[in-house]
């Protein structure tokens, strides 16, 4: 997911930028809002990054020889045989191959596009409440007689 390695990388810059802006002296809420929000985008934008590797245990029927976490744990003459015979049945590598497709597109709605839109959430909820909680800091002690 490229958008959610740019949001991690603006994440970072963005918090060294706003650590080397705040390093001179006391810290403002309004530091402290983007803050908590950059790092918040960064936590969901890596749990994007983070790959799935685990698969269903059960019956050979239902598990997809296609996805390497399943080929991984298997013994390479087991994985051949396997496929060997599904290539005999037309009608069986496509089913494999439409599991395939399915489980990869359930993964990324599920999973990936969850914690990517949490991300941006997050960065545009510190983006927009920082710069109001600065003028809050600005404007309160004026009107505190």
């Amino acid at each position: 997911m490229h958008k959610a390695g740019v949001l991690l990388g603006a994440s970072f810059v963005s918090l060294s930028i706003l650590g080397a802006w705040s390093g001179g002296g006391a810290f403002h809420y309004a530091v402290i809002v983007m803050a908590t929000a950059i790092l918040f985008t960064a936590l969901f934008s890596a749990m994007v990054l983070i790959p799935r590797s685990n698969s269903p245990k059960g019956a050979a029927e239902s598990r997809n020889l296609m996805f390497f976490g399943t080929f991984a744990r298997m013994q390479y003459a087991d994985f051949e045989s396997e496929v060997m015979a599904l290539l005999e049945a037309d009608t069986d590598i496509f089913k494999t191959m439409i599991r395939d497709i399915y489980s990869m597109g359930v993964v990324q709605h599920r999973k990936k596009y969850f914690y990517l839109r949490l991300s941006y959430s997050c960065f545009i909820f510190g983006v927009i409440l920082s710069p109001l909680v600065a003028i809050g800091e600005l404007l309160l002690p004026a009107l505190m007689p």
